[in-house]
């Protein structure tokens, strides 16, 4: 399906762009459904970034708990007593927290990481938004329902805030509504028409896990980030330095990816979540003309002697590949063999994706990844997942275009040569992931890929840094 452009005043080019107002959802209330709106703002003289949190109570409720904060906040409450690592209400009319994020707190950097909650400067921040958790003994609390706005020059989202002067284009992609936010700070000229464009050929080529109406990406001066590329559950944030996607080049695409298919649990299945994006990124560069065949295919085909350290990688058991880049390499060299596998059992008519994009198997168990196998490939795959994803073995990627071009696209439009030194290029692709930065393992510091690695355990907690610091308002 074709992208419908939301125009609104000037069309979204490199050289005209649109400012409109920042997004704000209210949440509605309903029986039995605590509704909690966050408004954020800047205090440019502090400088601060200010989040007010409005409870609106069902009469059905008569009591619930919040979780405290992570270090490097404060808080200011009204309606709530602190007990240990809650805060309770206290039966108030309205409740209501103030809380705030200082330039100088120990929860900010210089530049967004995967082990902080952002950045803020003299005159613009970007921060991750708490998202509490909401706990109840009450049975009539049945729901939570959350909005988020922008008060003041900025935007919110469900998981970030930019604040200070910018740009924001919104365009219709498929069914949901992308919009795509530019700080002043971007120095280069950004093509926003580009980026639609991209975010549309993955929606309409891939089919998604998650559901989503709208998604947002911020592009953030290059050193106002590290590594290039994060994701929540439905937004993203990409160094304006690793856009428009290239060759070597699948920041966007892999985190957009992310927003797709979701998070594959902390267990045996953890490996998923890299591996998924990694390989769907290095699957969209090839089929949109980006990269060729040899390019795409010799980027994922390794082998024994390439990486000494995956004979010893069993890819369901995570201590054996923590602080290794292997979720992301292995992992996406056996999901590009696993996806040319189920084509050729099921004669074609079913690949990987319909695998993932399937609901209705719970995807962060093996048991339920077999079973998704099992059901597109016509017949089990016990055998080979467990030599492959259950233990150190490394299968070999097909040299066979065939299974890797994507419905709905032509073969004529795509370099399939396969004729090339494939240790040249693995190196090439290598180097120059590394050079760019695309990516780095928030666990252990390491590694290549495009995305940002185990720094996406926000898309499950609602924020990275919630998952590193102890909680408390100290």
């Amino acid at each position: 399906m074709k992208s419908r452009r939301e125009v609104l005043g000037a069309a979204a080019t490199t050289t005209a762009l649109t400012a409109l107002p920042a997004r704000s959802v209210r949440a509605s209330q309903s029986a039995g459904t605590l509704s909690v709106s966050v408004t954020v703002s800047a205090d440019w003289d502090a400088p601060r970034i200010r989040f007010d949190y409005e409870y609106d109570v069902p009469d059905s409720v008569s009591s619930f708990s919040i979780s405290a904060m992570p270090s490097g906040f404060t808080v200011e409450s009204d309606g709530f007593e602190r007990d240990g690592r809650e805060y309770v209400w206290d039966g108030t009319d309205s409740p209501r927290q103030t809380v705030f994020l200082p330039a100088d707190s120990s929860a900010v950097g210089d530049s967004l990481t995967t082990q902080n909650w952002g950045y803020v400067a003299a005159d613009s921040a970007f921060v991750w938004i708490p998202s509490l958790g909401v706990s109840s003994p009450d049975r009539d609390l049945r729901d939570v329902s959350r909005s988020r706005s922008f008060d003041g020059e900025g935007v919110a989202t469900s998981s970030f805030a930019f604040a200070g002067p910018h740009t924001t284009v919104r365009e219709f992609v498929s069914d949901a509504q992308a919009t795509v936010v530019v700080p002043d700070a971007v120095s280069r000229d950004i093509d926003t028409a580009a980026l639609f464009e991209e975010l549309a050929f993955q929606q309409t080529h891939l089919s998604q896990r998650q559901r989503y109406t709208d998604t947002a990406l911020f592009l953030l001066p290059r050193e106002r980030i590290s590594p290039r590329g994060m994701a929540s559950t439905t937004d993203m944030v990409v160094s304006a330095a690793a856009v428009p996607s290239g060759s070597l080049n699948g920041v966007l695409p892999h985190e957009f990816a992310h927003v797709m298919f979701g998070t594959f649990g902390g267990g045996r299945m953890r490996w998923l979540t890299e591996a998924s994006a990694e390989y769907y990124a290095r699957l969209t560069l090839f089929n949109r003309g980006l990269a060729s065949f040899t390019e795409f295919h010799n980027g994922l085909d390794t082998n024994e002697n390439y990486d000494a350290g995956y004979t010893d990688i069993v890819l369901a058991q995570p201590y054996t590949w923590t602080g290794t880049s292997a979720h992301y390499r292995k992992g996406s060299q056996v999901l590009a063999a696993l996806d040319a596998e189920i084509q050729a059992r099921s004669g074609g008519d079913r690949a990987l994706i319909d695998a993932l994009a399937d609901t209705s198997f719970p995807l962060t168990s093996y048991q339920g990844f077999e079973n998704a196998v099992a059901r597109y490939a016509g017949e089990p795959m016990d055998d080979w997942l467990d030599r492959y994803v259950n233990s150190d073995g490394l299968p070999g990627v097909p040299a066979d275009p065939q299974y890797f071009v994507l419905p709905g696209v032509s073969r004529d439009t795509l370099d399939i040569s396969t004729t090339t030194d494939a240790t040249t290029t693995r190196a090439a692709t290598t180097d120059t992931a590394t050079d760019t930065g695309t990516s780095t393992d928030a666990a252990s510091g390491s590694t290549p890929g495009f995305g940002v690695g185990t720094g996406l355990a926000a898309l499950v907690g609602g924020t990275v840094a919630a998952l590193k610091r102890t909680e408390s308002d100290e």
